[in-house]
């Protein structure tokens, strides 16, 4: 099986390691082609997972150096001139032509795409080059912006597409005006890994947010909601992890609304460490504009922890209203902050949800829940077939 995504591995992302590593079990011999590597922390992720440096290779087509002479028809198509233009398929022929050198291209007989972006860029072309089928994950967080024609072409390429939020399988669907494929693929965890916090009824309550520090994920509503609920002397601290360009602003806003002795912003931390910090925590909240999913709130509601989320697409189908959390429009300040506020004052209703959370964890979004539809996509009658190659042309010409 050859796993396409983009910067690999990162901390970020551990349903794609932990994918990896379950495909594995399940006999697969897997090779990941990405666009981008990530850092030290990210790659001792990885080695805790069982993924090698020997199992990933990355290769990003917009780097390769321009071929003039290409005659191999599969490849001159996948390289896409009149999409990329004249010059950049120069460069994208290289590309096919370097993967099809190795031999764990060369023996796949599965393709499997984590992200739409790398589905159309290279996981279409290489499945028509290779003739082996193509599964997807789309996890995209910006689905709703991808033109019908791209979305077209993977789905009638793809074998199958899981979209990790009900929402998302309507948009592709009234995007390309087909429901075939389209499966609902939610995340998962395994709750073996997060243990329930522990009762807390007279420590100051404690609220986590855990995000990439970027601008669409709005940490900065989170201290704006810690400004508002300081002046009116409630007893809570804040935690923020996450690394990225927004945490330097990040940190400066909250000094200068005076809360540097009630938020930590910890940058990026390793899953161990963020398992900890859920740990001591009593409230989970999430501000993001747009997310396909969120797992890191289902891994919050695996800790036992309520949750307090804007409604993504993937909060619609994590969140109960008002049983495991609440949900509020990305933005709206004065709403978090009366969610916050209700939490902190009720230690009993915060101990309730998080329990509520937990089970529907354990029931809607078990990794094992999760694998049984991906392996079912794997193993479906269409993604057996494959085609037999059109001419007998040398691949590397």
């Amino acid at each position: 099986m050859l796993v396409l995504t983009g910067n690999f591995p990162t901390v970020s992302q551990t349903f794609v390691l932990r994918e990896i590593q379950a495909a594995k079990e399940l006999g697969w011999s897997v090779h990941v082609i990405a666009s981008g590597v990530g850092n030290e922390t990210d790659l001792k992720q990885a080695s805790e997972y069982g993924i090698s440096q020997k199992e990933y290779s990355i290769l990003n087509w917009r780097y390769c150096i321009p071929t003039f002479n290409c005659k191999n028809k599969k490849i001159i198509e996948a390289a896409e001139r009149d999409k990329y233009g004249w010059y950049l398929s120069l460069k994208r022929k290289t590309y096919f032509k370097k993967l099809l050198k190795h031999a764990f291209v060369q023996q796949a007989d599965l393709i499997h795409a984590h992200f739409v972006q790398w589905a159309s860029e290279v996981g279409v072309g290489l499945s028509r080059i290779l003739g082996i089928p193509l599964t997807i994950e789309a996890h995209d967080g910006h689905l709703p912006l991808y033109p019908k024609e791209t979305l077209t072409k993977v789905q009638n390429t793809a074998s199958a597409i899981g979209c990790v939020s009900n929402e998302w399988v309507d948009v592709w669907a009234n995007k390309t005006g087909s429901r075939e494929k389209l499966h609902w693929l939610p995340n998962g965890v395994d709750l073996g890994e997060f243990k329930i916090a522990p009762q807390k009824t007279s420590k100051t309550p404690v609220i986590i947010s855990v995000s990439n520090c970027v601008e669409h994920k709005r940490p900065q509503d989170l201290l704006q909601a810690a400004a508002i609920l300081k002046k009116k002397e409630l007893d809570f601290k804040m935690v923020i992890v996450g690394g990225g360009p927004f945490l330097t602003r990040l940190r400066k806003l909250s000094s200068d609304l005076a809360l540097n002795d009630t938020c930590r912003l910890i940058g990026a931390q390793p899953h161990s460490r963020v398992r900890e910090e859920f740990l001591a925590a009593d409230i989970f909240a999430l501000c993001s504009e747009r997310e396909s999913f969120g797992i890191v709130t289902v891994e919050a509601m695996s800790s036992g922890l309520p949750t307090i989320t804007s409604r993504t697409a993937g909060a619609k189908d994590i969140v109960l209203e008002g049983e495991t959390g609440y949900t509020f429009n990305a933005g709206d300040v004065a709403s978090l902050t009366q969610h916050l506020e209700r939490l902190i004052k009720d230690h009993r209703l915060r101990r309730s949800m998080g329990l509520k959370g937990r089970d529907r964890a354990s029931s809607k979004f078990s990794w094992q829940n999760h694998m049984n539809i991906v392996s079912g996509m794997w193993h479906m009658p269409e993604t057996q077939k494959r085609t037999v190659p059109q001419s007998h042309e040398d691949p590397h010409e």
